[in-house]
């Protein structure tokens, strides 16, 4: 398992758009229809950099190696002030993987596991 933290920094636009390419943008734009592009371009730059930390080659590969194919809206953790909404979906050419993401203000934070695991988040009784 691994995970990538990554403000959404409109001053990286430019270097985000060179890791994807349209047909993985066109695989999750509907489910992330509200969402910028922005967010949705460093989304899926955070899922290629903790597959990436996961399989141990970092950004060494060509990116279309690491790349997302699809999303969709799950709920992630439960807590007494209400739910908190994420986004989960697959990599095309890396199966045996899938992706969690939640957007923090101006921040994505994304985990890449197994794709068979379930992510169970406990909240601490204050």
């Amino acid at each position: 398992m691994a995970l990538d933290l990554e403000c959404i920094d409109p001053a990286q636009e430019i270097v985000f758009q060179q890791f994807v390419d349209s047909d993985e943008l066109q695989s999750i734009r509907s489910s992330l229809s509200g969402l910028t592009h922005l967010e949705q371009i460093s989304l899926i730059w955070t899922c290629k950099e903790a597959l990436g930390k996961v399989m141990g080659c970092g950004l060494t590969v060509p990116s279309d190696f690491l790349a997302v194919a699809g999303a969709e809206p799950s709920l992630c953790f439960e807590q007494p002030q209400g739910s908190v909404s994420g986004w989960r979906g697959l990599f095309r050419n890396c199966p045996q993987f899938s992706w969690y993401a939640w957007k923090l203000e101006d921040y994505w934070l994304t985990v890449v596991a197994p794709a068979q695991s379930r992510l169970i988040f406990i909240s601490p009784s204050l």
